[in-house]
């Protein structure tokens, strides 16, 4: 007669083992497999209830079907972390880094245009234009945000690098900066330049407090010092404080002033900013002033 065996857990028993019946032990269940299992593992103390030799018998208790198992079943594909890939997360400290463990294998992008494998705390991405780059944390969360290499961003082109208070990944299309007071977010193109002609995070804008955001016409980018708006017609230009705050006033580039087509600059006794249906002069003794058509 066939034997009726407690199923839980098979240490070291072939991988469909976990499958066949329940961990709880007092739930005995009739399994051939497992009884067949355990009787070709006498004595191992690391087996179901220690094994006993002669298996662990449960007379006269029902039978519950299971799917059939194979009679050798093959395990799954071994998948380490390989090549550039690996190179990138090595030099990080490879498990115990910032990376952590691999979760995935070596995948390929939709678009084939690069190979990436995932880890506990990022991703690193290789392609053949950008070499092998990690991204992780909230600015890899951006990034997917905007979709991926499918996004406006494109590959990454650096490793996250830190900065005074924050990071930054550099990608083909932009770049992601992150603080913890503003979040990770996404500037790009004429907006990126001129913010950085301002000396980036350690100039008068700060870090990015918005990503790139579409307008009619334009986009902007607001900062923790101000912003950056941008036309086709008008380029990149910042705008801040005082200024910033009466062009608000006025409606900003929907306004009867239209998009900024100069960044504040001196005057005697103030500062100025010009736009496209007239001007704002800050003085500290008038305030900010708006007036008709910038010279």
């Amino acid at each position: 007669m066939l034997a009726a065996v407690c199923v839980g857990t098979l240490s070291g028993a072939p991988a469909w083992a976990d499958h066949i019946g329940d961990v709880d032990c007092s739930d005995f269940t009739y399994q051939e497999d497992a009884q067949a299992w355990m009787n070709a593992h006498p004595g191992d103390p690391d087996g179901l209830d220690g094994n006993p030799k002669d298996g662990l018998a449960c007379e006269s208790l029902p039978h519950r079907p299971t799917a059939p198992v194979p009679d050798n079943p093959a395990p799954p594909a071994p998948c380490g972390v390989q090549g550039a890939i690996r190179d990138r997360w090595v030099a990080l400290g490879g498990a115990g880094g910032v990376l952590g463990a691999a979760t995935t294998c070596e995948l390929t992008t939709p678009d084939g245009s690069a190979r990436y494998t995932r880890f506990t705390h990022g991703s690193v991405y290789w392609s053949p234009a950008t070499g092998a780059q990690d991204v992780r944390g909230a600015i890899e969360g951006r990034w997917a945000d905007l979709g991926w290499e499918n996004s406006w961003l494109h590959l990454p082109t650096t490793g996250e690098n830190p900065l005074r208070g924050g990071a930054f990944n550099r990608f083909q299309g932009g770049s992601v900066y992150w603080s913890p007071a503003t979040g990770a977010q996404a500037v790009r193109g004429l907006i990126l330049a001129a913010w950085g002609t301002t000396g980036w995070e350690n100039g008068v804008l700060g870090y990015p407090t918005t990503t790139e955001a579409p307008l009619p016409g334009g986009a902007f980018n607001h900062f923790q010092g101000g912003s950056v708006y941008w036309s086709p017609a008008t380029g990149a230009h910042l705008v801040r404080g005082a200024i910033r705050d009466a062009w608000a006033r006025q409606g900003w580039e929907t306004g009867r002033l239209g998009y900024p087509t100069s960044d504040e600059y001196d005057v005697p006794g103030g500062r100025r900013s010009d736009f496209q249906g007239g001007s704002i002069t800050w003085t500290p003794a008038a305030g900010a002033v708006v007036s008709g058509a910038a010279r």
